[in-house]
Order: structure tokens, then sequence, then C-alpha cells
């Protein structure tokens, strides 16, 4: 039957992909063949890429992420091409650095994407927004302060005082690797764009269930 081809053909794609694939990145080949599969079953009718919705859904369903501005870097750094979709290497290869990137990796997917403006360094502009956004949801009264804009660029100066060692105004990558190896906790500091532990064990544990193609 048609179907039953279309099918075989997929399962020997994912597992000939994986295969390559694994030798590329921090995953197993089986790993990256169940992540194969996954986007197989979730991209659009007649096609083999991922868009920045369906990308969302799956960091809201999976990861309870929930800044959108956030969201939407994160799809912007896994597309290498910035072609406005994700193919199956940049799917793989992205999310073997989101879930199971080394320090050194995850900073430098982290950073890139704060790095909205795409300046290689973390302006004043660009912590605003984040921040702002990021504690948004938390109120007045979490920043200490009866205007929220003004905890907000308090906040700023902080973070300058701490992790901008080269005293430029403004947070460059050597700054933010050099802070995140003191103290691991800076890794995000504008914002979720990392996975926690739970997340990534139930969400692997969900693929070995899932049932594709069916």
């Amino acid at each position: 039957m048609p179907g039953s081809v279309s099918v075989a053909t997929k399962k020997r794609e994912a597992h000939q992909k994986a295969e390559v694939l694994c030798k590329e990145t921090s995953l197993t080949s089986h790993e990256c063949e169940l992540l194969i599969k996954f986007m197989q079953t979730n991209c659009k009718p007649g096609t083999d890429r991922l868009d920045k919705m369906k990308l969302r859904d799956i960091l809201i369903e999976h990861f309870e992420f929930t800044d959108s501005i956030l969201m939407d870097q994160v799809f912007k750094t896994f597309d290498t091409d910035s072609d406005g979709f994700l193919t199956i290497d940049e799917w793989v290869k992205g999310m073997s650095v989101f879930l199971r990137g080394s320090t050194a990796d995850q900073s430098q997917f982290c950073f890139k994407t704060y790095d909205m403006k795409l300046e290689g360094s973390l302006t004043r502009d660009v912590m605003f927004t984040l921040l702002k956004s990021c504690l948004a949801d938390r109120g007045a009264q979490e920043l200490g302060e009866d205007d929220p804009e003004e905890g907000v660029k308090d906040l700023i100066e902080t973070v300058l005082k701490k992790m901008d060692i080269d005293k430029d105004t403004k947070v460059g990558f050597d700054d933010y690797k050099s802070s995140c190896e003191k103290e691991r906790l800076l890794l995000e500091f504008l914002g979720k764009v990392l996975p926690e532990n739970r997340q990534v064990n139930n969400f692997f544990n969900y693929l070995e269930h899932c049932r594709f193609y069916e």
C-alpha cells in the first residue's frame, strides 16, 4: 500500500539521518532518531520543515516557556540559515545544544539568543527589553519599586557592575562567558532559554513512548 511505503521510507530516512547526526552532536543515534521522527510528525503536511509557531508550541507544551520574545529568539538561534524554517539538521543540532549541550555550548546558545540586534554584545536597550518582558508577570513589588521600569533599569545597573568586566557599558560575550564560568546561574540572567533537567528527562521519556506515524 502506498501509505505503508511512505511510512517505511520515513523510518528508513530517520534512521540513516540519525546515524550521521549523532557524530555531529551531543546526542546518541537513538536520541537523534527520536527527535527526527518527532519532527516528521510535527511538520506541516507535504513539508519536512518546522516553522516558528510549531517550535513555539513545542517550547510551551514540553518545556514550560512563557515569554514570546524569548521563544522567537530561540527559533532564530536554531534557524542558522535565517530562512524562517528549521530543517532536520537545524532541529537536531539545535536540540542537541538545548537538551544536552556542554556549559560552553550552552553559553554560546544563550548569548546568541539574547543578542537580539546581532551586535555581538548585550546593550542596556536589549537588556531592558528582555528583562521587562521576563519580569512583566511578576509585578512591580518583586522589583521593590513603585515604577517597574525604574526597577528594571536599576537591575540592569546591578548586572553591569557584576558582568561588564571590561567596563565598556555593555556585556560582550567574553564578559558573559567569564561571569557564567564563575556563577552558572548567570547563564540565563535575561530569561529562560534552556530547559530544566526534569524537563529534558520528561521530554525524552515522552518521545520513547510516542507511537510515531500512526
